[in-house]
């Protein structure tokens, strides 16, 4: 089934009473707060990679990336700014780290020399085409004041815990967002869990662990979207995870 069809099968009304639930029964944050990083710095392999900060041979980055890996996908017949006969342009890529494509990223950067952590958020532009001639009509940047990574209080001395939180509303869009939130205990000496956390399946999850110390990347949860609709409301996906880094 198309998109487009698979919204069309949803009454109006219930996409509304599905709004509101979801927003209720999905929505993880309670605070906003969070800082762009700076638009000249970026990971060192590969430069290019502007969603994250840069790294130093003391500090281990948890990143959490959603992304779209078709190109574009059809927009809804009901709730946004542009329905039938438009597309969102997506990010046409997989679970990889290198790119420098996606809808949102959030870093926590660990500074294993004071125990400190630094806190980033990325948001990516949204498009939208014409689906007749693959026209660009308009595109926007939402906001990312409502995602943050941050230390969490009570942290050992050989660990620290952080806690990254995603929100991300389509901003052509009046309904549904990109929710979910992530607790997890990084070790010094390379070991990590992930102890807490829940998201909805949509669209692609990918959190991984970039160790500065000695350049190498590790994944921690990948999960593909389960559907459209899950924006909105539908079961959310639990975050899980551990290993060594």
């Amino acid at each position: 089934m198309m998109i487009a069809d698979l919204w069309a099968s949803v009454p109006i009304d219930r996409l509304k009473k599905l709004a509101y639930a979801g927003m209720a029964a999905g929505t993880l944050i309670t605070a906003a707060s969070g800082a762009a990083p700076p638009s000249a710095q970026a990971m060192p392999a590969p430069p290019e990679h502007a969603a994250a900060p840069a790294a130093a041979a003391t500090t281990t980055t948890v990143s959490w990336i959603t992304f779209i890996p078709q190109s574009r996908i059809d927009a809804p017949p009901v709730g946004c700014d542009y329905g039938r006969g438009y597309a969102f342009g997506g990010n046409g890529r997989g679970y990889d780290w290198k790119s420098s494509s996606y809808k949102t990223a959030v870093h926590a950067v660990i500074d294993w020399s004071s125990k400190s952590v630094k806190g980033y958020v990325s948001m990516g532009t949204t498009r939208v085409y014409r689906k007749s001639n693959g026209e660009l009509v308009d595109k926007k940047t939402t906001s990312g004041a409502k995602s943050y990574a941050r230390k969490i209080e009570g942290s050992g001395s050989g660990y620290v815990d952080v806690r990254l939180v995603t929100h991300a509303q389509n901003p052509f869009c009046g309904l549904g967002a990109i929710d979910g939130a992530l607790s997890m205990r990084v070790f010094q000496r390379g070991e990590y869990y992930v102890w807490s956390g829940n998201h909805r399946q949509m669209p692609n999850h990918h959190v991984y662990i970039y160790d500065g110390r000695s350049g190498r990347v590790t994944d921690v949860y990948t999960r593909d979207a389960a559907s459209p609709l899950c924006l909105v409301a539908c079961e959310l996906a639990r975050f899980y995870g551990q290993g060594s880094f």
